[in-house]
């Protein structure tokens, strides 16, 4: 059996067009699970997303090969997206998110009310969110000193930058997906993943949406 990653024939599944493996039950799993239920924090069931795009400043300019895989990415995402888009500014000050590139003392110093998570974390994001459910700002790093893997560092920045989207949590299934909960360095989107995504990033859904509203606009049974 092929995994639901993989890429065949195209069928229509309601308003959108998956790869034959990649389900419409598959792709309705993993968006629930990444998208209701955090990995860290209060258990808001309600989708968090941002109002506006992405504003983004990279501290650590010296990794050139993680800074080349940020640009990378973000356009892989804004590939996907009907709805915001990631852009790099050089100053800070006009920056709505920051990425840390450095150890996870550094990046305490910055958000010390999550050093309690970073001792068992090489990657870690945090967004700050209105009473709408609509993301503001956030902040995310990647760990260069105690991950010295290039492959696995840009694992990290992909991983962490995608649930910083609003797609928080983790799932325990699909070892090639960038949400998969075990240690891995998959170094790039599978189909599936790139399927959740892209609905995520759709127009029709909004922050603060629950699961019930989502089901109807998207006419899931």
């Amino acid at each position: 059996m092929k995994s639901p990653c993989g890429l065949s024939k195209v069928k229509v599944i309601g308003k959108s067009e998956f790869p034959e493996e990649v389900t419409k039950h598959a792709v309705r799993e993993l968006f629930i699970t990444t998208a209701f239920n955090p990995e860290f924090g209060q258990q808001n069931k309600k989708i968090k997303k941002w109002g506006e795009n992405l504003r983004v400043y990279i501290k650590n300019t010296e990794h050139v090969e993680l800074i080349a895989e940020f640009e990378r990415v973000s356009t892989e995402i804004n590939a996907l997206s009907s709805d915001i888009t990631i852009e790099r500014v050089v100053d800070e000050q006009q920056a709505n998110f920051i990425i840390f590139l450095s150890s996870h003392h550094e990046y305490a110093k910055y958000r010390p009310n999550v050093k309690q998570y970073l001792d068992g974390n090489w990657g870690f994001f945090w967004t700050n969110r209105n009473r709408n459910s609509e993301i503001v700002k956030g902040n995310m790093h990647v760990d260069v000193i105690r991950c010295e893997d290039i492959n696995c560092q840009k694992h990290l920045l992909r991983e962490e930058l995608t649930q910083a989207l609003g797609m928080m949590n983790d799932s325990r299934k699909h070892k090639n997906s960038i949400f998969y909960s075990q240690w891995t360095c998959q170094p790039s989107y599978c189909e599936l993943d790139k399927e959740v995504i892209k609905l995520f990033l759709s127009s029709e859904i909004k922050a603060g949406m629950n699961l019930s509203e989502v089901k109807q606009v998207l006419e899931w049974d």
